[in-house]
């Protein structure tokens, strides 16, 4: 395995931030500045069924053919965000896309995870939802080298209950399980992302490039995630969506643009009303070992610049 080039595998719920973050990755796959061995795919802001015809849509979307998607077959009972992404995940923007190629036989998330890791035991783990699949994974005794995660709320509010963020309440469990077990992990919470408001300037100028047909896809996921982010008030006011997810990427590839700090993660499984809770100790007291990288800071503008000129140079 060339180790110059980060080898990961993507575990996500599309989900239109997803959607959108996994197309960037899927681009820096094509331009061979890292290599996608797998994209699994989880329940979360829609169901697993749509999750997974969503992660083949976004490598039909890029022309990506030789990176193998796995469907989860776990039911978590926990509510979706399809009243946020839409009934299709994606905004009702699918529409405008050809219809899916659906394999005759779907490669199972958990087998395709479990057999990545086996063969490539140094690969890094990009989870942009719950974190549902990487428990089962840890549960067969394999851990990745790094695990670079979206997910939590430190320092604010979170964005589903007045604590919880939405990846960690789905399935806390799961979270807590990994981030008490994985020994490399780097989180990147509400704190960072929410200060990523994706707006119709940076839309404008990757969408002048393109092709009609992408172009009015993505115009259309685009500008549904405008109105819902701004109905939900996540941006303050500003025209924009919270490119969430798209920290991950940019965290593997440009983390200089990060600050952050270690800090030991536990999430709160039990409480009516702080169930999902991203709970850490930030008094200066001794600290447990503890080996998760939580980030706290983003150069945004910097940030929109790079992704921007991605997208730019491979769409």
């Amino acid at each position: 395995m060339n180790t110059k080039i980060p080898h990961v595998i993507i575990d996500c719920d599309p989900g239109a931030d997803d959607f959108f973050a996994l197309l960037w990755a899927l681009g820096l796959h094509k331009k061979g500045t890292i290599k996608i061995l797998a994209i699994t795919t989880t329940g979360g802001n829609v169901g697993a069924e749509i999750t997974y015809k969503n992660a083949l849509r976004a490598c039909e979307f890029m022309n990506v053919l030789d990176v193998p998607v796995g469907k989860s077959d776990v039911i978590v009972k926990s509510p979706d965000a399809s009243h946020i992404h839409g009934e299709d995940g994606l905004g009702n923007a699918s529409k405008y896309l050809p219809r899916v190629r659906v394999p005759k036989i779907s490669l199972s998330s958990d087998e395709l995870l479990e057999k990545s890791l086996r063969k490539n035991p140094q690969v890094q783990i990009l989870t942009f939802g719950p974190l549902t699949n990487i428990a089962r994974l840890l549960e067969k005794n394999i851990e990745p080298s790094r695990i670079i995660s979206m997910g939590g709320a430190v320092r604010v509010s979170g964005n589903v209950t007045p604590v919880a963020e939405f990846n960690i309440s789905y399935d806390p469990e799961s979270a807590d399980k990994v981030f008490t077990s994985v020994h490399h992990s780097v989180l990147l919470p509400l704190d960072v992302t929410s200060k990523l408001i994706f707006t119709r300037h940076e839309m404008q100028t990757i969408l002048r490039g393109m092709k009609s047909k992408k172009a009015k896809f993505l115009e259309a996921l685009t500008l549904h995630t405008f109105k819902t982010n701004m109905a939900f008030r996540e941006t303050a006011g500003t025209e924009g969506f919270l490119v969430h997810d798209a920290s991950v990427v940019a965290m593997l590839i440009y983390p200089h643009l990060f600050h952050g700090q270690f800090l030991p993660i536990r999430i709160e499984k039990k409480g009516e009303f702080t169930r999902g809770q991203t709970v850490t100790d930030l008094r200066n007291v001794a600290q447990p070992t503890t080996h998760t990288f939580v980030v706290t800071d983003v150069d945004r503008d910097r940030f929109m610049e790079s992704m921007v000129q991605d997208f730019l140079n491979f769409l």
